[in-house]
């Protein structure tokens, strides 16, 4: 079954939109306001206190999704330059949708357990803003996917 070539007009925009959901999610990350932590400061008296995605005093205290997410989405941030530039090859979209994926997952996997723990469903907007932009991004990239392996319409 032969495939029809790339075009830019078909791929472009789906590709730039995962790309720019991604720049996103990683400026969100960046932000010192993405992680909260709860500390106790005597009985009853609960300090929170908020690092950024990469900051590893969350990992310290256990919480390694944080970290995860914000690797996952700089390897796709990675993989998705790769595509600017390899656009005929398939397994690398494959590699950046499978790892736009794992991020999204990754990131409602954290707001699930984060609420499952402490009993509470209190997510920061930098939090719910990350979920959708890779969620976005994890659409817009099986998108272009989906376009580049669409079959050849015979006339």
């Amino acid at each position: 079954m032969k495939t029809k070539p790339i075009s830019p007009k078909t791929i472009s925009p789906a590709l730039w939109g995962g790309l720019a959901c991604l720049v996103l999610a990683l400026v969100l990350e960046l932000l010192p306001t993405g992680v909260v932590l709860m500390f106790a400061d005597g009985p009853g008296q609960q300090i929170p206190q908020s690092f950024s995605y990469f900051d590893l005093t969350p990992v310290g205290y256990g919480t390694w999704f944080p970290m995860l997410i914000g690797a996952a989405t700089v390897l796709a941030l990675i993989l998705g330059l790769l595509c600017l530039w390899q656009r005929n090859a398939r397994g690398l979209f494959t590699a950046w949708l499978a790892c736009v994926g794992i991020g999204g997952a990754l990131s409602l996997l954290h707001l699930l357990f984060s609420a499952l723990l402490t009993g509470q469903f209190s997510p920061t907007i930098p939090e719910c803003g990350i979920l959708i932009l890779l969620l976005a991004a994890c659409w817009l990239v099986s998108k272009a996917r989906w376009a580049m392996a669409a079959p050849l319409q015979h006339s």
